[in-house]
């Protein structure tokens, strides 16, 4: 494996963090936009 950049893991790290946050607020949003509707879905599907 060869070594990092001084100064490229400090970058890396970084997008990992924004990548991380990211994908947390999409699950989050997709999340609360699915819990309201979930009596309607359940409705359609016909499941008690």
């Amino acid at each position: 494996m060869a070594p990092e950049p001084p100064d490229g893991g400090e970058a890396r790290n970084r997008r990992a963090r924004i990548a991380v946050a990211a994908l947390f607020l999409t699950n989050g949003a997709l999340f609360a936009n699915l819990l309201p509707r979930l009596p309607e879905i359940k409705a359609d599907l016909a499941m008690s």
